[in-house]
């Protein structure tokens, strides 16, 4: 089936957090059939827990601009401000988490409310893929892939495992191309990665359900493009890194901090914030400090302290808790939400399993898999980048001028 463009059919799976260590005869013996049949390759990623904007518009995050906060040139200075910021973290924390409920635009509301208003936040968050409107579209002022395929695309989202399966059970649609993205098996590692036999139970149930999807595919002759962005490391450890930056008895105005569970970055307003915390940074243990600068070994080059003036990133298996993300009220509310894949949520907010640290561990690597004999591995291993090009070659269309990178696969 062809549009005016002339698309050729495709459907692709992105499933995000499917660690190709898991993928054995025994765990995952459909995919591991379709690896020993059709070509794949590794990809290599990024340290950071957002791919998104990398993968759909083939472009690295500093050219997207999308890469969590940045701080704010200037931060309005008012009576009204400086009461609100004197208030308690649990009340402004409890309000903002109340006010996310109700607006999906709201950022980071487990922040505190003095940090927060310093930050200006640059995030794609997979609950606004979910509608699959223009949030796909132009991301950084970047065409993306889905500006490139248009309506003849049909996306599909599915954050747990019901949605999952329904959704996999629709493929191939009747649109030239379908992109179906999986969070389910991702958030459910997040919370449950300390028990494998649950994990690998769920793992054998995904893995029948892309086989099936795949095995439709080849009765429709529509090549199946199949994307895993990373595995996971389980946790084992965390650092309560709020705590060791309070005992520094440093004013608020001293510094600026971002906390994720397993990076934390920091902009310095004095010498001696500069000088204490990166002494106190140096001697946590199971992790690693680096400059600005450093940043450019792993992918990613900024010009300038926006994003941040060095970053502390934990080792894989350990976390940061409580990190900018938790709250109790939002803890429980989206373990409520999304109790299929993360119930455990309710009564530990720590995460168990994690992606996202420095890339020098097979838990940062994923696989990109073609149903096409015919294809071959263009390298051993890709970038993100090339996910994009790859997409717009296999539908028949050429890479937009921005993209980084080329085709993965080769005929």
């Amino acid at each position: 089936m062809e549009n005016d463009l002339g698309l050729r059919r495709l459907c692709i799976l992105y499933i995000h957090g499917l660690d190709r260590r898991w993928v054995t005869t025994e765990d995952a013996p459909r995919l591991s059939a379709l690896m020993e049949r059709y070509p794949h390759v590794v990809v290599d990623t990024l340290p950071t827990n957002e791919l998104v904007s990398t993968l759909i518009t083939g472009a690295p995050p500093y050219e997207h601009g999308l890469w969590q906060a940045t701080l704010r040139e200037s931060v309005e200075d008012n009576v009204v401000n400086r009461w609100l910021d004197r208030l308690p973290d649990a009340v402004t924390t409890t309000w903002q988490c109340l006010r996310y409920r109700f607006d999906k635009r709201y950022e980071v509301p487990a922040l505190q409310r003095w940090r927060r208003r310093r930050l200006e936040f640059h995030r794609f968050k997979y609950t606004r893929w979910m509608h699959g409107g223009d949030d796909i579209k132009g991301v950084g002022g970047l065409p993306t892939i889905f500006d490139s395929l248009g309506d003849d695309c049909r996306f599909y989202f599915g954050k747990d495992f019901t949605q999952t399966r329904a959704m996999l059970g629709e493929l191939p649609g009747d649109k030239p191309v379908d992109f179906f993205q999986s969070y389910a098996f991702d958030l459910f590692q997040h919370f449950n990665l300390d028990q494998r036999d649950t994990v690998r139970t769920w793992l054998r149930e995904l893995d029948g359900w892309i086989g099936e999807t795949a095995e439709r595919c080849e009765r429709a002759g529509v090549p199946l493009l199949l994307l895993a962005d990373h595995g996971q490391a389980r946790v084992e450890h965390y650092l309560d890194l709020k705590q060791a930056l309070r005992a520094l008895g440093l004013p608020r105005s001293a510094m600026t901090f971002y906390i994720e569970a397993q990076c934390a970055r920091f902009w310095f307003h004095s010498d001696e914030a500069r000088q204490k915390v990166k002494a106190l940074l140096a001697t946590l243990p199971r992790t690693r400090l680096l400059e600005r600068a450093e940043m450019a070994e792993f992918g990613m080059h900024f010009d300038d302290d926006r994003y941040g003036e060095c970053f502390l990133y934990t080792d894989h298996g350990t976390l940061f808790y409580p990190h900018d993300f938790y709250q109790p009220l939002a803890n429980m509310f989206m373990a409520w939400k999304e109790r299929e894949v993360m119930g455990r949520r309710m009564w530990d907010g720590r995460q168990k399993g994690y992606h996202g640290h420095l890339p020098v561990d097979p838990a940062e690597e994923g696989f990109l898999l073609l149903t096409d004999t015919g294809a071959r591995p263009a390298r051993e291993r890709v970038e993100l980048t090339d996910f994009a090009p790859t997409v717009l070659a296999l539908a028949g269309l050429d890479a937009a001028p921005h993209m980084r990178g080329q085709p993965a696969f080769v005929w």
